[in-house]
């Protein structure tokens, strides 16, 4: 196994200050009883964090930047960047993206580009118990679309997609330390050149 090299090390540090920030924020919003920021802001971070799996670049099996026609790197989207950490979030999430849901469009984007999720019925459920996990079912999905009334629905739970964000980010840096998924090293190192990373903190 190749060690980290003191700067990846360094980098790996200020992104969990990073993502504490983030987790902070929610949780600090939670207290005011705020709905809609927090729900934004949990959509918007989701994408943000994967980023770092993706990478900024679309990859082949073997880790190696996916070209263009005229041979140019492909980025990847903003949608791969969603469903990658979305996924990660728990097995009831992977479930709503391998339903044909377009959950990126209909959550993610209605809420950052309309302040409302797209087309649906909606409840955005926004009750501080996020730092009091013995109080929230852990079966409980953040985001779930059911059909009440011959109706779609989507329900977002705030502290249930909270809690289980911290735990991807969580999973997701003690991936990252252990060295061994090398592709998931690659898109996370190369995705924090590309942003303002180092002035940060």
């Amino acid at each position: 196994m190749i060690e980290m090299t003191d700067n990846q090390i360094e980098t790996l540090i200020k992104f969990e200050g990073f993502a504490r920030f983030m987790c902070d924020e929610i949780s600090e919003s939670l207290l005011t009883q705020a709905s809609f920021l927090p729900a934004l802001g949990l959509f918007t971070y989701i994408e943000i964090v994967g980023s770092f799996i993706t990478g900024q670049f679309k990859k082949d099996q073997h880790g190696n930047i996916i070209k263009d026609q005229k041979g140019q790197n492909i980025i990847t989207s903003s949608k791969d960047r969603f469903n990658a950490f979305f996924k990660l979030l728990g097995p009831q999430y992977q479930i709503l993206i391998d339903s044909g849901l377009n959950v990126y469009d209909e959550l993610r984007c209605g809420l950052v580009h309309e302040y409302l999720p797209k087309s649906k019925l909606f409840a955005i459920e926004s009750y501080d118990k996020a730092e009091k996990p013995e109080e929230t079912k852990m079966d409980i999905c953040g985001a779930y679309h059911t059909n009440e009334n011959g109706k779609d629905v989507w329900y977002i739970v705030n502290c249930v997609l909270l809690r289980d964000f911290k735990k991807a980010i969580c999973k997701s840096i003690n991936e990252v330390k252990s060295n061994k998924n090398k592709i998931l090293n690659i898109n996370f190192f190369e995705r924090a050149e590309y942003i303002n990373f180092n002035n940060f903190g």
